[in-house]
């Protein structure tokens, strides 16, 4: 058993292991939300600051011309353009960053989770298929980490409330057949 688990179990009633790690969800949502908001509009809009909306646009064109979008807009005869993509991904950011910030209810914010996921994924794809330098991928592979982590963290939590409710259900199910066999 690890230390820090020896010493939740030794002061229970100073540390609640769900409230923790739902604080540690919420700090999760905030900080990977306001970073996809940052990006996002910093794709859409040079009002963040006009060298990264400049720098994105140029890269932008390259990243178009390998998106994972491509085959299938290609089947729909549809020409993805580096404007458009970028402001695609910057608007689908911006999206899942508001998602993590302000949508309440775990499926909700699970969607929003997933959805940045994928953005994530995306990114990953592009960047590989470039032939970019791992130092250009590495900031997106800890924001993909995040994601999981929170993922994981939240589905623990779920997994933690139901075996609770489950079991004071087993528990007052069991009272009630001692009290039927009382009355009897």
């Amino acid at each position: 058993m690890s230390p820090l688990v020896a010493l939740f179990n030794l002061v229970p009633h100073f540390f609640s292991r769900r409230k923790m790690a739902s604080k540690a969800v919420a700090l999760l949502s905030i900080a990977v939300g306001i970073y996809f908001i940052i990006f996002g509009v910093a794709k859409m809009t040079p009002k963040l600051s006009k060298d990264l909306h400049s720098s994105l646009k140029s890269h932008f064109i390259k990243y178009a011309k390998v998106s994972p979008l491509k085959p299938f807009l290609k089947e729909k005869k549809v020409k993805l353009k580096g404007k458009d993509y970028r402001t695609f991904a910057g608007g689908l950011e911006v999206a899942g960053g508001i998602g993590m910030l302000c949508l309440p209810g775990r499926r909700s914010l699970m969607v929003a989770n997933v959805m940045l996921l994928v953005i994530t994924a995306f990114v990953v794809h592009t960047h590989v298929a470039i032939g970019d330098p791992m130092r250009r991928c590495s900031g997106i592979f800890v924001i993909a980490v995040l994601l999981i982590g929170r993922m994981v963290i939240s589905f623990q939590n779920q997994y933690i409330a139901k075996k609770k409710r489950l079991q004071k259900t087993e528990e007052e199910s069991v009272k009630v057949k001692e009290e039927l066999k009382k009355n009897k």
